[in-house]
């Protein structure tokens, strides 16, 4: 995977933290440790995206269309 140096600007004391990740071996160095909660934070994004999405289903409508795709299935499958 291809990666971007970008500068970031953060609190003496949000450095401080990473400085103490990285010290005690839990990352190999501050971009690491930048990198990996900035794709945790982007993965939750993303689920919540997904769970608004899912939230917009009629979930009554969703069961009837299941159940009919169910039915056909079976009906394809019952001389088996």
């Amino acid at each position: 995977m291809s990666t971007k140096k970008i500068t970031v600007t953060l609190e003496e004391s949000v450095v401080e933290g990473l400085d103490g990740l990285v010290k005690k071996h839990h990352y190999k160095s501050r971009s690491k440790a930048v990198q990996n909660a900035i794709n945790d934070y982007l993965k939750k994004m993303e689920k919540q995206k997904m769970y608004a999405e899912i939230n917009k289903l009629d979930r009554e409508e969703e069961m009837k269309v299941a159940e009919e795709s169910l039915e056909a299935v079976n009906e394809i499958w019952t001389e088996y």
